[in-house]
């Protein structure tokens, strides 16, 4: 969840989003009742603020949406995470050189059937309204919905046809001209694609499933009701199976149900420690300043990737894989020790700089020294680590010898027999002869 307290800060419509009569009506009468009317205009003035030709240098700041509005800054944010928590938006934060920018993807306002078979909005609806209200509401859409038209016979048909009224020279009915084909090849709009599940590395999930000893069959099975939570939830992977593990009771195999129950019982304490997290990430980003270039690119590196995702790089560069236990162990980092992402991918680093894989001991070891001087995120960590190795390289003293005056020595004169001499060189000569 991102908020910020600067009213400057530039921000962008990423997409078009059209709203009909009919999702008026349906924003209004069952949304609106959930997320309050303010919330509602904060949605539609975004989506009437998008500009195709609009580039991020370009960017509007937040107050201007404020004056819009009417609206406080505090009220601004207020109702963007209402609508991010329905689905109506995504936020998201574009780092340039030159600045940082708030991204807003619209979703379209779904029909009455898709909200009245959305359980989770529709209890919130049936509390704010109660439940006489509900029904009518309810029954009033369902009528809609099941409207049809009168069961009468047309009888003749009347109707004027298309070149009775309109005039088109033949040359355009034999086959149309360039600027007409172009103009439909322009307008043809592409499909749109599922992307739920693309982001999942399910390398990874097959990996935690092993580590585990989950069914590979369930995660077959349920694979695209588990990237549907971790996208509702904004869970990586490893944080998905934090919450599998307690629904499974000794079993080896998935109850889904149970697991929807524990993210949606849980939902309040994960977005918590992910808050966090986030509060840690941006601090580390404020501070990247104090590292020299190239700790900040190795900052940078650590604070916006996941563990799995860091180490399966350092991994690819050595061309080797990455290992189960080592999987687990990061895992343990996070579960166990509470360690950030950054820290837990600087913990990485550090440990394969004198090591070929993660070794249990000394990764724990390292942990536990940095816990005791209380090293909580990327940049005091690379800071102490730098300072560490420092002192290990500091040259051990040396023992200072005196040195001998050969001045005051004088060399011994030797004594040479010259029979002896001569009887050792006729010896010599015979040897290569």
């Amino acid at each position: 969840m991102f908020q910020t307290s600067d009213p400057k800060m530039p921000y962008l419509v990423m997409n078009q989003q059209s709203v009909s009569a009919d999702q008026l009506t349906v924003l209004m009468k069952l949304y609106s009742p959930i997320i309050g009317s303010l919330t509602c205009s904060v949605y539609l003035a975004l989506a009437e603020n998008y500009d195709q030709d609009q580039l991020l240098m370009d960017a509007e700041p937040l107050y201007k949406l404020q004056t819009q509005l009417d609206l406080g800054l505090q009220e601004l944010f207020s109702a963007l995470h209402r609508l991010e928590a329905i689905g109506l938006i995504k936020t998201g934060l574009k780092k340039t050189i030159h600045q940082e920018v708030i991204l807003f993807q619209l979703f379209q306002i779904p029909d009455s059937a898709e909200f009245f078979n959305t359980p989770l909005l529709a209890s919130l609806l049936i509390s704010k309204l109660g439940e006489h209200d509900f029904k009518h509401l309810a029954n009033h859409f369902s009528q809609k919905n099941k409207a049809v038209s009168h069961d009468l016979e047309m009888g003749e048909d009347l109707s004027a046809s298309f070149f009775e009224v309109f005039n088109l020279p033949e040359s355009e009915l034999v086959e149309p001209s360039t600027e007409l084909t172009k103009a439909a090849e322009d307008n043809q709009s592409e499909p749109v694609k599922q992307t739920i599940g693309d982001q999942v590395d399910w390398e990874l999930m097959t990996d935690l499933f092993n580590t585990y000893q989950l069914s590979l069959d369930d995660l077959k099975t349920y694979h695209f009701q588990l990237a549907s939570l971790m996208e509702t939830y904004g869970l990586n992977e490893t944080e998905l199976m934090d919450e599998i593990l307690p629904t499974l009771h000794g079993e080896h195999h998935l109850n889904i149900d149970l697991v929807m129950e524990a993210l949606a019982n849980n939902f309040g304490k994960i977005t918590q420690s992910k808050q966090v997290t986030e509060t840690k990430q941006v601090n580390s980003l404020d501070r990247l300043q104090e590292l020299s270039k190239e700790d900040q690119i190795k900052a940078r590196q650590m604070i916006d990737l996941p563990p799995a995702n860091y180490l399966r790089n350092l991994r690819l560069k050595d061309g080797g894989r990455v290992t189960s236990k080592e999987n687990m162990l990061v895992e343990r980092l996070r579960s166990e020790w509470h360690f950030s992402n950054e820290l837990i991918n600087l913990l990485i680093y550090t440990v394969l700089q004198s090591s070929d894989m993660l070794n249990k001991n000394l990764t724990e070891t390292i942990a536990n020294n940095w816990m005791k001087n209380k090293i909580d995120n990327v940049v005091d960590g690379l800071k102490y680590v730098n300072n560490w190795g420092k002192k290990k390289q500091r040259k051990a003293p040396t023992v200072k010898q005196k040195a001998v005056d050969w001045s005051k020595h004088q060399a011994k004169k030797m004594q040479i027999n010259e029979a002896e001499l001569n009887k050792r060189l006729e010896k010599y000569r015979r040897k290569e002869d």
